[in-house]
């Protein structure tokens, strides 16, 4: 026993006094289960607590118990296990279960001590069972969040190359922390972290229903896998590189050469060019090859055996430059480094990086290389080349514009492919960032400067890993794809670049369009409909035009302005400025004028805000129908390849009806204008526009085409028939005279996120980056915070079984202000344990991102209702394509206060009477009989003939329009229904001691 065990003081005499013989429990009880008044008894034929597993035993000592705890909730889990696993093994030899008590808390520190102190102060039962007492410490001593911390780390978690057991290990570490996720969501995550090529081997083998054999299939072929893959080639020893000028070499004496230790053979060398041994690429005979369809004199000269190496991957250039790190091995190397450029200080030199080299064609673009120091603007053609890992600049190029460059901590070798050092020299500098223009993008680069070069500046490999370009073959033209100005995008600019032989040094004419950003090139024949030019035109009347009707006799707003700062007027000035120009405003002499506000975008950037809340106020109502969301998500489910197109400044492209173009006047510094388009903030706005893009598309309508105002999504089964049905619409657009922006539009897709839900051929989940806000959301302090959360969390409420029953707290708190009177704006909350409690788990079960799948009304649905005191839930289920039923959606509501006083025969038909009132779209009229299954069995009789109250004779009347058979399931296999309405937070379970 430790010092502080000893100075520890035993328990008071009183106190051991007071402890009354217990009877002796069941033998090794689960540690997380609590007794029912006190200790439950010993049934007949069960074995005594203090018995080991296989029968009397004389008494023996048990081993002492040294696993201790202070307090610290990152031990907590650990120290259980330890003593979980202590008493599995020797609970026989304690004589009562106080005694376990005891020898769990003289190990015991710190923090936990002085808990276990006032525990023998209040003489508490946890002091007289151990379970009582291991669950009391870990309410206690257990961090609440840890479940919202491992929840956010299992989204992160990724194998990244490394064995499958190791992933494994942390990822099961993640999962037993998170309490209450659906096994599907953890399998989910699993796979989304598995490398790639080991979760397709999963999947092609077979498909694991449980957590737990997916763990065990993905190791066992990682092993598999691991035994067939390459080892890394060895590279050949590196030899220091002779002087360019040296004289014969002496012969070395006998002596000397026994003692130094034998270097190891060296290993052949072939050429890069030729394949050929004996020579290097610079001394080779065989010329470059030519890219033509016949073979040239050069290739005729040396017959096609010579070339062993052509039937690999690689095709040979001209040399090409590669950068490595120095190391003392080549630091001999011979040559001086090059002459210094003016000095300037920077911590970040980035020279560290893994350098790959590989081959492709090299081509060239016109850019602009701005010198910060200096302001000068230099027109230049830069190298595109893959060949080279790095960004390189001339020398030469950088001292004749006084580019100012620093010192490297390490000098780097500037070789070519074949190995052999470019020029005979070390790059030893790097320049300060330099701003490259191409088009309308921009970004900051450093160069190493190297010596000896042709081409002024060179962008390698890490900067086509960045930018990520294609080549289309076909028309031998090279796309990459820039955003306008630095990271994040926000529009675009393509670059396309011709294609060149490799042997030839002249560039080759290269088309740049900024502006315009890359077409799929499956629309190249209809760029017209992405073209931001085409946009700035005026568009024509239509007989749709935005009317602006105001109430008969309503009083006009007054003209108004709103101040504004030097940033907002230039801004404004800005805006009307391009405007004016384009024609879609005019200045006007009006007897009304809105002001004018600004709102800050994501980038900082602002967005000019007309207020037309006078004007809306005296405006008769558009009552054009918008489309719900939950019908536009329903056509999904034959959709495997998707589109998303976003329209370019939709709400221009509609004309203020002629007459009414006065009632738009807004106000500024400048004047007072008006528009002749519709400009935003029009309460009549988003109806009009609705109107007129279903006229435009209404061949299409929800036959593989959903729009809801300017968002517009093209599904298919297949990619040919995808195209066409794209190619269609996007005529149909460009007929319209409208246009697409094309840097927020995804072609040709299995997966992308459309109104506030991630879309796929799998199903429906939420977006990552609402999820992400609703679980970083702090708890609200007053009434408007509250409600602005669940409205958030409403959104997404279809996703979360039960939600009425979880966020009954919450919105029973709504009613009621702090001093449980009527609530007052601004007024704090009385927020309750039962409200952070539901509070925090509506975050857990947002942080499980379910999926849905979805509902295909031709085959048959199951539901599955369930109602409990307080509240009515549901789901709605479908079979996958594995055979496993899997939810499409949830439904769920709190009762009044009326309903709770219902029967619960009423309660429960009430809940199948809720879940066919929601998804009645899906199950009305339905060819195929669907089944609702209950744990009620009184209400398999529910369409039968029987003695009705009115109100019981309007449900069965109800009830029989829809083709249904009720089944009856025991509470216990009706496991989701039944969880939708008895929900643990409003029960207190015992915690389970049993840690994965």
């Amino acid at each position: 026993m430790n010092d502080q065990q000893q100075q520890r003081a035993p328990p008071p005499p009183a106190v051991q006094q007071q402890r009354r013989p217990l009877q002796p429990p069941l033998a090794q009880p689960p540690l997380g289960s609590l007794q029912q008044q006190g200790v439950p008894s010993n049934p007949a034929g069960q074995r005594p607590w203090n018995q080991p597993q296989w029968g009397p035993q004389q008494p023996v000592f048990a081993p002492p118990f040294n696993a201790t705890f202070d307090g610290d909730p990152e031990k907590l889990i650990f120290f259980l296990n330890q003593v979980r696993s202590h008493l599995n093994r020797w609970a026989y030899l304690y004589p009562e279960p106080g005694a376990m008590v005891d020898v769990i808390g003289a190990n015991l520190e710190g923090e936990a001590s002085e808990w276990l102190n006032n525990l023998y102060s209040e003489q508490a039962l946890e002091l007289e069972d151990p379970h009582l007492f291991l669950l009391g410490l870990r309410e206690r001593f257990e961090d609440p969040s840890i479940g919202l911390k491992a929840a956010g780390q299992i989204h992160k978690i990724k194998q990244a190359g490394r064995p499958a057991l190791e992933y494994v290990r942390e990822f099961r570490k993640m999962a037993g922390r998170v309490e209450g996720w659906p096994e599907q969501s953890l399998i989910h995550h699993f796979i989304e972290g598995l490398d790639d090529h080991l979760s397709q081997a999963c999947i092609y083998r077979e498909v694991p229903d449980r957590l737990q054999e997916w763990y065990q299939t993905a190791v066992k072929l990682d092993v598999k896998l691991s035994r067939y893959k390459k080892p890394p080639p060895q590279e050949p020893e590196q030899q220091p590189e002779l002087p360019e000028q040296q004289s014969p070499p002496r012969k070395p004496s006998t002596t000397a050469r026994a003692e130094r230790p034998r270097p190891p053979a060296r290993l052949s060398f072939e050429c890069f060019r030729c394949g050929q041994g004996g020579h290097r690429a610079a001394t080779c005979p065989v010329p470059y090859p030519r890219l033509q369809s016949k073979p040239g004199p050069a290739m005729q000269k040396k017959p096609a055996q010579r070339l062993p190496r052509e039937k690999s991957n690689r095709l040979t250039q001209e040399p090409v430059a590669q950068v490595t790190p120095h190391t003392q091995e080549n630091a001999k190397t011979p040559g001086g480094p090059a002459p210094a450029l003016p000095f300037f200080d920077s911590n970040d030199e980035g020279e560290n990086d893994p350098m790959v080299s590989q081959q492709i064609l090299p081509f060239s673009l016109p850019a602009k290389l701005v010198i910060p120091t200096s302001g000068a603007q230099i027109d230049l053609n830069v190298l595109i080349d893959s060949g080279c890992t790095r960004c390189i600049i001339s020398l030469a190029f950088a001292m004749k514009m006084g580019i100012r460059a620093k010192q490297l901590s390490k000098p780097m070798r500037f070789e070519q492919a074949d190995g052999s050092l470019m020029g005979g020299t070390l790059i030893t500098q790097l320049t300060e960032p330099l701003r490259l223009e191409i088009g309308a993008h921009w970004e900051f680069i450093r160069f190493l400067v190297a010596p000896k070069m042709t081409e002024a500046v060179i962008l390698g490999l890490a900067w086509l890993d960045k930018w990520k370009p294609f080549i289309w073959w076909e028309k031998g033209m090279r796309i990459v794809r820039l955003p306008i100005g630095p990271d994040p995008p926000i529009d675009s600019t393509d670059v396309t670049g011709h294609l060149r032989p490799p042997n030839e040094r002249a560039h080759m004419a290269v088309s740049l369009t900024p502006g315009e950003p890359v077409i799929p090139k499956e629309y190249l024949d209809l760029a017209e409909v992405f073209s931001e030019k085409e946009c700035d035109a005026l568009p024509p009347h239509r007989p749709n035009d935005c009317s602006i009707e105001l109430v008969p006799g309503a009083k006009l707003p007054r003209p108004r302005m709103y101040a504004m700062s030097p940033l907002e007027m230039e801004e404004m000035q800005r805006y009307v400025n391009k405007n004016l120009a384009r024609g879609f405003i005019e200045r006007a002499k009006s007897s009304v004028g809105a002001p004018v506000l600004f709102k800050e975008k994501k980038d900082g950037s602002l967005r000019l805000c007309v207020d037309y809340k006078g004007l809306n106020a005296v405006s008769v109502e558009n009552k054009y129908p918008l489309p719900l969301l939950k019908d536009l998500l329903t056509h999904l489910a034959k959709g495997s390849v998707f589109t998303k197109l976003d329209l370019r400044e939709a709400y221009y492209r509609v004309r203020i009806k002629e007459g009414d173009e006065w009632k738009t006047a807004f106000n500024c510094p400048m004047g007072s204008y008006q528009f002749k388009v519709m400009p935003f903030g029009l309460q009549g706005a988003p109806a009009v526009f609705m109107q007129l893009i279903n006229e435009v598309l209404h061949d299409h309508l929800y036959k593989g085409v959903l729009v809801y105002l300017d968002d517009i999504l093209i599904y298919s089964t297949n990619m040919n028939d995808h195209i066409k049905l794209v190619r269609e619409v996007l005529k149909k657009l460009l007929n319209a005279k409208l246009y697409v922006k094309l840097s927020k539009c995804e072609f040709h897709r299995t997966q992308l996120d459309y109104l506030g839900y991630r879309i796929s051929n799998e199903g429906i989940e939420m977006d990552p980056a609402k999820v992400k806000t609703i679980i970083e959301w702090q708890p609200p302090r007053t009434r408007k915070q509250l409600q602005s959360f669940l409205g958030f969390a409403n959104f997404y409420r279809q996703f979360i079984p039960s939600f009425a029953e979880i966020a009954l707290p919450l919105t029973e708190l709504l009613k009621t202000g702090k001093g449980g009177g009527k609530p007052r704006p601004g007024q704090p909350l009385a927020w309750t344990m039962s409200c952070q409690t539901a509070f925090e788990n509506l975050k857990r079960l947002f942080a499980a991102e379910p999926v849905l799948k979805h509902p295909c009304p031709g085959e048959p649905f199951v539901i599955q209702a369930d109602a409990s005191d307080v509240a009515v839930g549901a789901v709605l289920l479908q079979k996958n394509k594995n055979g496993i039923l899997q939810p499409c959606a949830y439904t769920s509501k709190k009762f009044t206060e009326s309903e709770r006083r219902w029967a619960i025969w009423e309660k429960e038909a009430f809940a199948i009477r809720w879940a066919l009132l929601n998804w009645r779209h899906y199950l009305e009229g339905s060819k195929v009989p669907f089944e609702v299954w209950t744990d009620h069995k009184n209400l398999e009789a529910l369409k039968t003939p029987r003695k009705l109250s009115p109100k019981q004779v309007r449900w069965a009347q109800y009830f029989n329009r829809f083709n249904f058979t009720l089944k009856y399931i025991p509470g216990g296999k009706n496991f989701l229904a039944d969880a939708l309405s008895r929900l643990p937070q409003y029960k207190r379970s015992p915690i389970r001691m049993t840690l994965e």
